[in-house]
């Protein structure tokens, strides 16, 4: 799909339907949605403001730069904008995939440098985004924190991609903590 494209082929269908395992009927919704409720300027894209508002129920406490980060993620086609397909994968990624492509796309989105680890500052700016996340979310800080330390110890000042995610995949406490669980009731977003 190329800039600003917000209609899919039947092969793009079948495709994202293979990818994120959201039926067709689905996949046609959220092209709907997403022409109607999120493509603000009718350009066929989502630019990055268009972005925060679209997903700004899942990203709340998220900073411009790391909000930033996870929109370039997601922007396959480095245009500056989210076509439909981007979309739909971005939502899948936030809402319904497995726990541990969640989990990878966090970690991506934390490895500023790009260097396959997360550097003694990078744990930290991720700790700080889940401390967030789970306030908000409705948890107590003092049990955020307390558990935050003892899940995310800082121990090493280094921590690869297999660890963040072995480490945290694991941990069910931590993933509802800080509300990567599915969609509920089979709801798309």
């Amino acid at each position: 799909m190329g800039a600003g494209s917000s209609t899919l082929s039947s092969s793009d269908v079948k495709s994202l339907a293979n990818k994120t395992k959201y039926t067709k009927e689905e996949i046609a919704r959220l092209q709907n949605d997403f022409k109607t409720s999120f493509d603000k300027d009718n350009s066929g894209g989502l630019n990055f403001d268009e972005f925060k508002q679209a997903f700004r129920t899942r990203l709340d406490g998220w900073s411009d730069a790391e909000l930033t980060s996870l929109f370039n993620c997601f922007d396959a086609d480095k245009n500056g904008k989210l076509d439909v397909r981007e979309f739909i994968g971005a939502l899948y990624l936030l809402t319904a995939a497995p726990i541990k492509e969640k989990l990878e796309c966090l970690f991506d989105v934390f490895d500023n440098d790009k260097s396959g680890f997360l550097d003694i500052d990078e744990l930290v700016a991720a700790r700080n985004l889940f401390s967030i996340t789970a306030i908000r979310l409705g948890s107590g800080p003092e049990i955020v924190e307390s558990y935050l330390e003892s899940t995310l110890n800082f121990s090493n000042t280094r921590m690869s991609k297999a660890d963040f995610v072995s480490t945290l995949s694991g941990n069910d406490k931590f993933v509802r903590l800080i509300g990567l669980y599915p969609s509920l009731c089979g709801l798309l977003y």
